[in-house]
């Protein structure tokens, strides 16, 4: 079973106008570790009682000295989900992904989410799904939109949260708009937005911000001729430098997910 998996995504291209709801062991690394009797009380109260990051430093520092209790830890998260997995009838095709302690669930809502100390609690739900996987990026974007209250968010799981905030307002702002096109219009009216902003991405339409790549190494790459060789990258440009830069990877990307799209239509 897939439970046991520390890391997992299922083969799945895309999901649309679906419910997947984040589910996340509370305070994963003190419950589990007091539960399989691995730290004593005095220790697991001051963890319950601790913030999030001096948790994880305490429970890092646990592991350094006694690299056993990594085991047990993920020994401990793995026969959790197994429960999480048996108490509420999940199949492998129920799983979206497992993220460690997190277990991505697609249109069900469970009953019984808490097993002695240890309690699995909805984080996030998402109502679209995007993989974007090519020879340079594997990227899994998951998007929330709610019609009534107009709440809208993007979490994208392959790019660390320090980079991402490179493309607030700007590339994320283009993977926003397409995905709201594809949940809440007719999927040809997507497409063809689609083909609009690829169009004016090629063309250079968009400011110099927008191409950034969109990856764990936000600079930008400029296709120009040096001493040392062809092409270089740096971290900011102006305007009139926006000829200059290599659109390919961004670009590829949107081609991906026109790709998506045709399925939509088509399929």
């Amino acid at each position: 079973m897939i439970y046991k998996k520390h890391n997992y995504t299922a083969d799945i291209a895309y999901l649309n106008n679906v419910f997947i709801i984040e589910y996340d062991i509370s305070k994963a690394n003190a419950n589990v570790l007091f539960t399989k009797g691995a730290i004593d009380k005095k220790t697991y109260d001051f963890l319950m009682g601790s913030e999030r990051m001096v948790r994880q430093r305490f429970v890092g520092n646990l592991q350094k000295n006694n690299p056993a209790l990594v085991r047990i830890l993920q020994q401990g998260i793995a026969e959790a989900k197994g429960m999480l997995f048996e108490a509420n009838g999940l199949s492998d095709m129920d799983i979206l992904s497992i993220k460690n302690d997190a277990v991505f669930v697609i249109n069900k809502q469970l009953n019984q989410t808490q097993f002695g100390l240890i309690r699995f609690v909805p984080k996030n739900v998402y109502t679209s799904y995007y993989r974007i996987k090519t020879n340079l990026a594997d990227l899994e974007m998951y998007y929330f939109y709610n019609n009534i209250s107009k709440e809208e968010r993007l979490d994208i799981k392959g790019i660390k949260d320090e980079d991402l905030k490179y493309h607030e307002n700007y590339f994320i702002d283009i993977l926003k708009d397409l995905f709201y096109a594809a949940q809440s219009k007719p999927t040809e009216i997507a497409i063809r937005m689609m083909k609009d902003i690829y169009m004016k991405y090629i063309n250079l339409e968009f400011p110099v911000e927008y191409y950034r790549t969109f990856n764990n190494n936000p600079v930008y790459h400029l296709n120009t001729f040096t001493k040392i060789g062809t092409g270089f990258s740096m971290d900011n440009v102006d305007e009139s430098m926006k000829g200059l830069i290599d659109i390919s990877y961004n670009m590829h990307i949107l081609l991906e997910i026109q790709k998506i799209l045709m399925t939509m239509y088509f399929g």
